[in-house]
């Protein structure tokens, strides 16, 4: 493989890790801010925060699942703290 060919493979690389990166911390931003709205709403659903827990896990272990490929951001963590949070007012 000539090092044309291996640079041009790599920025290709780069560039689609990093079109998923951006689209999966859009999705995070948008559940970030479902989970506040069902959170400030004055009589909590347990319904809906269940499903904001379970979207939330989910997309937790997605992100921990394409490390270290796709790197991981502070959303990520924000959301795992929402989810925390969520379980402990459930219990």
């Amino acid at each position: 493989m000539l090092p044309n060919d291996r640079l041009a493979i790599s920025k290709a690389v780069n560039q689609e890790r990093n079109r998923i990166r951006s689209k999966l911390q859009r999705q995070g931003t948008q559940l970030l801010r479902e989970i506040s709205e069902q959170l400030s709403k004055e009589h909590e659903c347990s319904e809906g925060l269940m499903h904001c827990l379970a979207s939330a896990d989910t997309y937790v272990k997605l992100r921990k699942t394409l490390m270290p490929e796709i790197a991981g951001d502070g959303i990520t963590n924000q959301i795992a703290g929402k989810a925390s949070f969520i379980k402990n007012k459930l219990k």
